[in-house]
């Protein structure tokens, strides 16, 4: 298996784990410019083609993981 096929089964995998309407806790964030405090609360809104997970919750209007 070549870099290419692990990065297409690692964003499979991401979508299959995080469908839309899943709840998600923020563990830790290291962004000094946007900081978001530990244990705040989110919905997967969905996930790109790039694996990242965009969520909304109720302090911030929306944001994305990686």
């Amino acid at each position: 298996m070549n870099s290419f096929d692990r990065e297409r089964l690692r964003i499979q995998r991401a979508k299959m784990f995080y469908p839309p309407g899943t709840r998600i806790v923020l563990g830790e964030m290291s962004d000094p410019y946007a900081p978001v405090p530990p244990g705040t609360r989110g919905t997967v809104k969905f996930v790109d083609d790039m694996g990242k997970i965009f969520c909304s919750q109720s302090r911030l209007s929306r944001c994305y993981a990686i």
